[in-house]
């Protein structure tokens, strides 16, 4: 996935605050590392029907 091109035009700042958000919740919750990429592959899915 060319990561570059999808956040083109996206601070820095947001990705990372974004990022350190999505793993403080989950791992916050007490979730495995393996749990935890679990639940990311679900919201994937979930992603993908989401109306935005």
């Amino acid at each position: 996935m060319d990561y570059k091109k999808i956040f083109m035009g996206v601070s820095q700042d947001t990705i990372d605050e974004a990022l350190k958000g999505i793993c403080r919740a989950l791992i916050g919750k007490g979730l495995t590392f393996r749990q935890a990429e679990c639940l990311i592959e679900m919201a994937k899915e979930k992603l993908k029907d989401a109306k935005i």
